[in-house]
């Protein structure tokens, strides 16, 4: 949606909804998705939800909850990317979080946290195990 006007985020999202024939609307309206009433007038969409900032897209922030003014915000496509439903979220020392966050703050990459926790490791040992350790030396 990045360089779209306000009025093209509104359509598009009406159509997603709204429209069977549309690409994306079984992930949308096909699941129950739905513009609340209000929002059906690009006006009132636009009093609720003002100029879209630069380099933003529109969010709905319980991603089985309808587009609605207490359920949607401006967010960045990688911040977006964070609250979807195909995420994994991880719980450690009492903090739940995507597997992308864990990784950025320990550094171990995703693809690894992922493949460690699809082959039964706890949560904690994944996080705070350092790659490569315990890989068995190749003979020369």
């Amino acid at each position: 949606m990045a360089g779209k006007p306000i009025y093209c985020v509104w359509a598009g999202m009406l159509q997603r909804c709204n429209n069977k024939n549309h690409k994306n609307y079984k992930e949308y309206g096909g699941r129950g998705i739905r513009v609340c009433k209000r929002w059906l007038k690009f006006d009132n969409f636009f009093k609720d939800m003002g100029e879209r900032p630069e380099g933003t897209t529109l969010d709905r922030i319980d991603n089985d909850g309808n587009y609605c003014k207490r359920n949607c915000r401006w967010i960045t496509r990688a911040a977006q990317m964070r609250n979807t439903r195909a995420n994994c979220f991880l719980t450690f020392r009492g903090e739940t979080k995507t597997q992308a966050e864990w990784a950025e703050l320990t550094g171990i990459h995703q693809r690894i946290i992922s493949d460690r926790i699809a082959r039964g490791w706890d949560v904690e040992t994944a996080l705070t195990r350092p790659p490569g350790l315990g890989k068995r030396k190749r003979a020369k």
